[in-house]
């Protein structure tokens, strides 16, 4: 075990605490937030291929609904073009304009559009030119949704090779070899669509890591649209079923199996060795320091119990090198804490990954570890490695994805 005090002395060569792997297998929850594993949560999968049957028409019509903000009450956009708004329910248009701002308040008396008072609570906002929102731009639609305590829910509704060209730059850097953007951007609009079979709500991603990191327009680069348009509709599916397309930053040389990071087995999705297509790459390896008492508010802010926190040491560890569980030492008394929880607790920022170890020093504790992000599927950087040794899209989606089938399918109407 790796294990590290408080009291230094109390351990000899505590500065050489050495690696131990074990035989069997595990992982950390996802980066930031983008935890996959709330992901499925969120879509109720729990590793079940329900309503995921793949007929070659796209779900939805290959129109996905995109959660741009929620509990607001009032938000102004604008268009450059022609616009209007349609109560959903009765498709009345209640307002027009043209490259004009337009404020929609959402209060006691209901919402109010362009300062008149409207009796929808369900608006899409139409026109032919992207929607200004803050500081972003949007294509397609804009739909909002009113809840019973006053606020609302903002939604842009646009195509999915659309959306992909303002997720594809937000998860991989536009200079990245077109044969990485292209694996990027399949994996993306597999991910997409899994949600879209499965979300049931009136959305299906939101714009952050939770699911995929959409930015819209201003994101959009001419690389990263090449990859979206050179491998249109094309999605992965293992046998015929829409595969679950998990990826993450560097897989510090291996990437994991699911049931070691989200507790249910898939086939395609199993750990393996990637060590020379990852290790070019900055995120391969890193160092993170933070003081005892920051440790211990950490900890104990997230509920984990760590008053009087002292010590710790790492109990097991899957084939990876990634951490299982460990144990701290608080008041004099041992606790295991799941590696998975010990991270978030620390923020998968600070502590990128669950393959790390410990070291003391007099008033705080250094972490040194490899890869980042949960190590489920397609490893971003392995990806480019690959394509930078001249491997195809395909041949990189088949290498993290193992099984899996490239099919095109088809946008209803």
């Amino acid at each position: 075990m790796d294990r590290i005090v408080k009291n230094v002395e109390d351990v000899q060569n505590v500065n050489n605490v050495k690696r131990v792997t074990h035989a069997y297998f595990s992982f950390s929850t996802f980066f930031t937030y983008f935890t996959f594993f709330a992901m499925l949560m969120l879509c109720g999968c729990g590793g079940r291929q329900v309503r995921t049957q793949v007929e070659g028409v796209a779900p939805g019509g290959g129109i996905v609904k995109v959660l741009l903000e929620t509990g607001v009450n009032t938000f102004t956009v604008k268009t450059e073009a022609p616009f209007k708004v349609v109560d959903e329910e009765t498709q009345a248009v209640v307002a027009t304009g043209a490259n004009e701002k337009m404020t929609i308040v959402f209060g006691e008396k209901g919402l109010v559009v362009a300062g008149q008072p409207v009796k929808a609570t369900s608006l899409r906002l139409m026109s032919d030119a992207p929607w200004s929102f803050g500081n972003h731009r949007y294509r397609g639609r804009l739909l909002v949704r009113c809840s019973k305590e006053g606020q609302m829910l903002l939604v842009n509704e646009l195509s999915i090779e659309e959306y992909l060209y303002g997720v594809v730059p937000r998860e991989m850097s536009s200079q990245a070899p077109l044969e990485a953007l292209k694996a990027q951007a399949v994996a993306a609009r597999t991910y997409a669509y899994f949600r879209m079979m499965r979300s049931g709500t009136s959305y299906d991603v939101d714009t952050t890591a939770l699911t995929q990191v959409y930015g819209g327009v201003v994101a959009e680069r001419p690389s990263a649209v090449q990859a979206v348009n050179a491998t249109r509709d094309q999605v992965l599916t293992y046998e015929n079923r829409m595969a679950q397309t998990p990826y993450h930053a560097n897989s510090g040389g291996k990437t994991e199996d699911v049931v070691n990071v989200w507790g249910f087995a898939l086939p395609y999705l199993k750990g393996k060795e990637l060590l020379s297509y990852c290790n070019w790459s900055p995120n391969f390896r890193w160092t993170a320091k933070m003081s005892w008492a920051k440790l211990e508010a950490a900890l104990m802010k997230s509920g984990i119990p760590a008053k009087g926190f002292e010590g710790i040491e790492v109990v097991d560890r899957y084939w990876s090198e990634r951490v299982k569980t460990l144990r701290i030492l608080t008041n004099g008394e041992w606790k295991v804490v799941k590696a998975n929880d010990f991270r978030k607790s620390l923020g998968n920022q600070f502590l990128r990954s669950t393959r790390f170890s410990v070291t003391a020093q007099a008033d705080s504790v250094l972490f040194e570890g490899f890869g980042w992000g949960h190590g489920v599927g397609l490893c971003q950087d392995g990806a480019v490695g690959m394509a930078k040794q001249g491997a195809s899209y395909e041949e990189i989606l088949k290498k993290f994805y193992e099984g899996v089938t490239l099919k095109k399918i088809v946008a209803g109407s």
